[in-house]
């Protein structure tokens, strides 16, 4: 598939022969990237004159057909079908759900092994994660979770502070998570 071949009635046939099939269907490299700049490119208004509730009922069913062939395909993976035909962003995905089931593992094993020295170096490293945020208005100075003086931060300054503050921070609104790239 070309980039010029993303439409709603592509994308439609895409999530629909996913949807139909067993396995994992095999799409050509890319073609995650060409569905995000065919959404991008319907909310910029490159697709025709249409006004904007036409431009974003566009987009809405775009976002909501790529989301149900991911979905889709991430479901049969996590059901057993093989993997071989998933894309790079899926597997991205999917090596997260990996993770975290190894270190669901890597836990118990600890506890059931009778191995508490294992524990505490694990909480240890969980304490020590850190997490990059934008504040979206002043803080004053805080002590974070690791004892550590954190601030004061005006709206918009970015810092790296401890997770557990960090989420504290995202949760009541004063900043936003800085995602890497």
């Amino acid at each position: 598939m070309s980039e010029q071949d993303v439409t709603l009635a592509s994308l439609h046939h895409m999530a629909q022969r996913e949807i139909e099939e067993d396995g994992i269907r095999e799409l050509e490299p890319g073609t995650m990237g060409r569905i995000a700049g065919f959404i991008e490119g319907v909310r910029l208004g490159e697709y025709g004159e249409a006004g904007d509730g036409v431009r974003d009922a566009m987009a809405s069913m775009a976002a909501d057909l790529a989301g149900l062939l991911i979905s889709t395909r991430i479901s049969k993976a996590r059901a057993g079908a093989p993997r071989a035909n998933l894309t790079d962003e899926e597997r991205y995905v999917f090596e997260m759900s990996e993770s975290s089931q190894d270190r669901l593992d890597e836990v118990l094993a600890a506890v059931v092994e009778g191995r508490p020295g294992l524990l505490d170096s694990l909480a240890a490293r969980h304490r020590a994660r850190t997490a990059t945020v934008r504040f979206l208005s002043d803080v004053d100075e805080f002590v974070g979770s690791d004892a550590g003086r954190y601030g004061p931060f005006r709206a918009e300054d970015v810092a790296t502070v401890p997770y557990n503050n960090a989420e504290a921070l995202v949760s009541s609104g004063a900043a936003a998570r800085v995602r890497a790239r």
